[in-house]
């Protein structure tokens, strides 16, 4: 089988290529060199920079150019074309509707939130400083809901509160058997227990002495992320309370934290001030994921997510090394159908922070009972081999390429959308008698939202650009929207 693979977001489609071609199949990753280099298989295997092999292909595009909505270049399109299934992150999804070819939706987070539900630029973005942005933005949603629907798979590996709304959509847009939600494997052999140099070496090589004696060591390579329009929250801020909590009990501790130059850094460091933490903080920086290993191997504590709760990468990884891991993940509390979860043997044995009283319960155990630390270092890894080894995982890909080749062309279930209740448009309408154009587009946003294709809403963007942006913009955006056929009607 031949399998394209677009968008490598934390190295996770380099392991599902690595483990197709171990199964014999030819597989190739396509992924993008103007983006962060986490995403780059040289973080993840700095041996590649020096001998690429020919089944990883950088490309370089402008993810952020209105024409990344519409397709690669045709050179590309060419070679993704030649493929028997396509396996396609973000707006490459659009790219991978336009081959011909069988191709599936692996969401990772960030385009879940920005891209499907929310439609990108709709409810922020329609309006900013005083001028409606590029037509595009409206389109863009559009595209993307297209391609979903005609997708022959969606693999959604993650869950998290905050994604409900893209559930809801996945369930309007396409049928639920194609729905799946297999996990992403980990590297079993790089990431597993064992010997290491130890904390004290680790921290050397940083000309960082290390700390005395404590009760605990935790450590921290999540990123930064809490504050209020952030977009996401990790629940950083919540971390550090509790850990002002467990060293109120006298039971010392030092927290290492992996620097990513994550927005809310500043705003991390200056909560350690005010909780009086500065003595039990030590700063690394930013690691490749192979250098991860040691430090999950030396510390006592993973900490992981404390806000919206999502059980990834680092989740995996710590658990494989046998690493106890303190993280928040209320999915199974959760009773929504709309959900997916996770394709799991067994719920992971992670050490649960969903609340306070749980998080400092645990964080007792492990500083007060060797025992209990070791008990759960055993059961994360032996947990990890039953659940996510690359062979599970390669198993259950394998069968979702052949059943999108054997399902293709698919049959693409138009969505039934509710229409705007007369309240919002009455409300859209008040904003725009008073001239309020940032409150009015913002209405718009949240209608388009539920309903991106409705005729009465988008010709009120129509007028709105015709009226803020001149003739120009008006027509532009009516251009687009001819070109994907919308009857405005």
């Amino acid at each position: 089988m031949k399998i394209c693979y677009i968008g490598n977001t934390c190295n996770n489609s380099f392991h599902h290529v690595r483990t197709m071609r171990a199964r014999g199949h030819d597989a190739v990753l396509y992924y993008e060199t103007g983006l962060h280099p986490q995403t780059f298989p040289e973080w993840e295997d700095p041996s590649i920079a020096e001998n690429r092999p020919k089944w990883l292909r950088p490309f370089s595009y402008n993810y952020s150019a209105p024409e990344a909505w519409q397709g690669a270049p045709p050179a590309l399109m060419e070679e993704f074309s030649e493929f028997d299934v396509i396996h396609a992150e973000d707006r490459a999804l659009i790219w991978a509707s336009k081959t011909g070819k069988p191709y599936g939706w692996y969401p990772y987070g960030y385009d879940m939130l920005h891209y499907s539900f929310a439609g990108y630029g709709f409810e922020q973005h329609l309006l900013k400083y005083g001028q409606p942005l590029a037509p595009w933005y409206v389109t863009a949603p559009i595209r993307f809901r297209r391609a979903v629907a005609g997708a022959a798979f969606i693999n959604n590996p993650l869950w998290m509160p905050s994604h409900s709304a893209t559930h809801r959509l996945l369930q309007k847009l396409t049928l639920p058997e194609r729905i799946r939600a297999i996990p992403v494997s980990v590297d079993t052999e790089l990431f597993s227990p064992g010997e290491g140099p130890g904390m004290s070496a680790l921290l050397r090589e940083f000309g960082i002495d290390a700390p005395q004696p404590q009760s605990l060591t935790l450590f921290l390579p999540t990123r930064i992320i809490f504050a209020e329009g952030s977009g996401y929250n990790y629940g950083s801020d919540r971390l550090l309370r509790l850990l002002r909590k467990f060293a109120d009990t006298g039971r010392k501790f030092t927290l290492i934290v992996v620097s990513k130059d994550s927005p809310d850094e500043p705003l991390f460091k200056e909560l350690v001030g005010r909780l009086g933490l500065h003595d039990h903080v030590i700063w690394i920086p930013m690691q490749q994921r192979h250098n991860l290993v040691n430090w999950y191997r030396a510390c006592d504590v993973v900490a992981n997510e404390f806000g919206d709760g999502g059980f990834g990468s680092i989740a995996y990884e710590a658990l494989s090394c046998g690493a106890c891991l303190l993280t928040s993940w209320k999915v199974k509390a959760h009773s929504d159908p709309t959900f997916f979860l996770p394709e799991y043997a067994s719920w992971p044995p992670h050490l649960s922070a969903d609340t306070d009283e749980d998080a400092l319960e645990n964080l007792i155990n492990c500083a007060d009972d060797p025992h209990f630390r070791t008990e759960r270092q055993m059961l994360g890894r032996e947990w990890v081999l039953a659940n996510i080894s690359p062979n599970m995982t390669g198993e259950k890909f394998e069968q979702l390429y052949t059943d999108a080749i054997a399902r293709h062309p698919v049959t693409i279930r138009k969505p039934v959308y509710d229409p705007p209740s007369p309240l919002r448009l009455r409300t859209i309408g008040l904003h725009l008698e008073s001239n309020n154009l940032a409150a009015a587009f913002s209405g718009i946003g949240k209608a388009l939202n539920d309903n991106p294709e409705d005729p009465l809403l988008l010709r009120i963007v129509l007028q709105l650009y015709n009226a803020v942006g001149g003739p120009d913009l008006g027509n532009a955006l009516r251009c687009e929207l001819d070109e994907l056929g919308v009857d405005l009607l």
